[in-house]
């Protein structure tokens, strides 16, 4: 038999657990350790040794172990608590009662007890917190007490920067109604200052603010304030219910709004394998959507359509790489293989519809959660309820384009409803722009993407028309390659889908940038979140 001490194998274990962590982290990496500063790093070290020396000496270290781990071959033992075996090895642990046993040397508990927390400091601190501790000692540094300020010495102080006689001149002329970084102008009739004056007293300025304080606290005690506190009190426990509901929202950070996107096309997977990834990777659309291709695959059948449309989708909603923030991957659903005339027939009964997709629950839990919002404070503007949550319906396959907007009833809120039908494609080459288009249209109450909007040249002279004929021209061709901003594929068919030498040097991504700018603004105008 032989036997190890608790304190063996606890520090043991819990070194070489840290060491697996600081290695597998980033915070290992020689180049993250160089980037150190030396206060940040003496401040982790000290903190190491600190806390390390008061364990060590709460563990006792020269009392020998409490517990002994014993390892039995070809013999179970009888006395001692079983853990488990391996085949004739048994592991087992009892107390120990001075039996000869391998304990952990006092010299080796010294050394790795601040070892530990030092690998402690290097994991649980990220690059923010080592640059909060690197500017805690300027944070300590209170400066200057404020003191008031004469308008006269903010002007001569601004006319002896060299930088500030341009905004000086300007402010002079009348051009200027401030000095901004140059000083401090006040306008109007003069003002009282509570802050310290220039020679003032330290003494005479602490019992100004001790009486100032005295007097603030006795108006906050007085009979007045202490019914307009009970009063709001009594509001905010008859709102208790919807401020708890709303602060548990927040925390839990569920979806601020809902809308569903409904379409007859084939999945763009597995139906049993998007399942599986919604199971297991429910948060993937934030990787999946940060990680799209500027220019999308033309479709080229039913399936590749689907994962087009999604990727548009994804441009037009989700991407980050763009200027506004509109919505939430989270917030958006996309079913498939929906018959046609599902949303026409959910005008008639809503509920039983949105019960058989599986998204009436959804969309009530936001709707309560407007409610909560609405009553847990009643000074806030939200955003209506069809703003939050809609259901937009594609029904692709007709013979035109037609837009038809509705609203349906959700336990007495208004939920819009859309319903976009849309003409096939012939799946030929620039209909990757189609499917930008058809998304915009279906996600967006009204968009409409025209020449006004677009990047492509507009004047009131004859411009020099963009056409194929000027790329054919062999003089300066190279310079010819400029108009091709003036060229938007994305305002309707263009001959230059076809020429995939000048495609090779399109500019697509300034273009598709002012494109998904242009839907954003507009969506964030007709839709809202919570």
């Amino acid at each position: 038999m032989i036997s190890f001490g608790s304190k063996l194998i606890s520090w043991i274990s819990l070194t070489l657990v840290l060491a697996g962590l600081l290695l597998w982290s980033d915070s290992s990496q020689i180049e993250n350790l160089r980037e150190l500063e030396p206060l940040a790093a003496f401040a982790i070290g000290l903190m190491a040794i600190l806390v390390g020396g008061i364990v060590f000496r709460a563990t006792r270290p020269r009392n020998p172990s409490s517990y002994r781990f014993n390892v039995h071959y070809k013999k179970k033992p009888k006395e001692d608590i079983l853990l488990f075996h391996l085949g004739q090895v048994y592991f087992s642990v009892a107390r120990n009662e001075d039996d000869p046993l391998v304990d952990m040397p006092f010299w080796l508990q010294r050394v790795l007890t601040p070892t530990c927390f030092l690998m402690i400091g290097l994991l649980g601190f990220s690059h923010r917190e080592i640059g909060l501790l690197e500017k805690f000692p300027a944070q300590l540094s209170l400066g200057k007490t404020p003191t008031c300020e004469d308008p006269d010495e903010s002007m001569q102080k601004a006319e002896e920067r060299p930088e500030c006689q341009l905004v000086l001149r300007a402010y002079r002329l009348g051009y200027a109604t401030e000095l901004g970084d140059c000083g401090n102008v006040e306008t109007g009739p003069p003002q009282l200052c509570f802050l310290r004056q220039k020679d003032e007293p330290y003494l005479h300025y602490a019992s100004r603010l001790l009486s100032s304080a005295y007097h603030n606290t006795a108006g906050q005690l007085s009979q007045e304030a202490l019914d307009a506190t009970r009063a709001k009190w009594r509001q905010d426990l008859d709102r208790l219910e919807s401020i708890t509901h709303s602060k548990v929202a927040e925390a839990t950070g569920r979806a601020r709004s809902r809308h569903f996107v409904l379409s007859n096309l084939v999945p763009p997977e597995s139906p049993t394998w998007l399942k599986l990834k919604d199971l297991f990777q429910p948060s993937r659309c934030i990787d999946e959507f940060s990680l799209l291709p500027n220019r999308i695959p033309d479709p080229t059948d039913e399936t590749s359509l689907s994962r087009s449309f999604l990727m548009a989708s994804g441009h037009l909603l989700f991407d980050p790489k763009y200027r506004q923030t509109v919505t939430a991957c989270k917030e958006y659903q996309f079913l498939w293989n929906i018959p046609l005339g599902t949303c026409t027939d959910m005008l008639k009964d809503p509920l039983n519809h949105l019960a058989q997709l599986g998204i009436l629950q959804p969309i009530e839990e936001v709707l309560l959660r407007h409610r909560h919002k609405g009553l847990s404070d009643p000074n806030v503007r939200l955003p209506n309820t069809e703003q939050v949550v809609s259901v937009s319906c594609l029904e692709y396959g007709h013979s035109g384009i037609s837009a038809a907007r509705k609203t349906i009833e959700v336990n007495g809120h208004k939920v819009a409803l859309k319903v976009l039908r849309y003409p096939g494609l012939e799946y030929k080459t620039g209909d990757s722009i189609e499917v930008f288009k058809m998304a915009s249209k279906l996600t967006a109450s009204r968009f409409h993407y025209g020449k006004l909007v677009s990047r492509a040249s507009l004047s009131t002279e004859t411009p020099i028309e963009v056409t194929e004929e000027l790329f054919n021209d062999e003089n300066f061709r190279m310079t010819r390659l400029a108009f091709l901003e003036d060229l938007d594929v994305f305002l309707g068919p263009s001959w230059i889908l076809n020429r995939r030498d000048l495609l090779e040097v399109y500019p697509y991504y300034l273009h598709l940038n002012h494109f998904v700018n242009s839907f954003r603004l507009n969506y964030g105008q007709s839709r809202g979140r919570l």
